[in-house]
């Protein structure tokens, strides 16, 4: 009986003692997904949207350039466009 009662104590100490090693970090803050920049390069993105209802033609060329240059190349910009303009379900798990 003694055994089993300082496996016990053994094992409570154990578990707290190796808590701080799995994973709890002690940081109240998680980590940021994106950088402040492209946090605001989103929104300026959304700016320009809501500024032309959803209607890319309406853009100016240069506005045109700028959402393309913060999407990042043509085809990205034109997914998120349309992403923006269709919202539904995501597609990622």
């Amino acid at each position: 009986m003694a055994f089993l009662k300082m496996s016990v104590i053994l094992l409570a100490v154990t578990s707290v003692a190796a808590f701080p090693l799995l994973g709890c970090s002690g940081s109240d803050k998680p980590e940021p997904i994106a950088s402040p920049e492209r946090v605001n390069q989103v929104v300026e993105m959304r700016k320009l949207f809501d500024k032309v209802k959803g209607n890319w033609n309406a853009l100016s060329p240069e506005e045109q350039a700028q959402y393309t240059k913060y999407a990042g190349d043509a085809n990205k910009a034109k997914f998120m466009w349309n992403r923006m303009a269709h919202p539904g379900p995501s597609s990622n798990p």
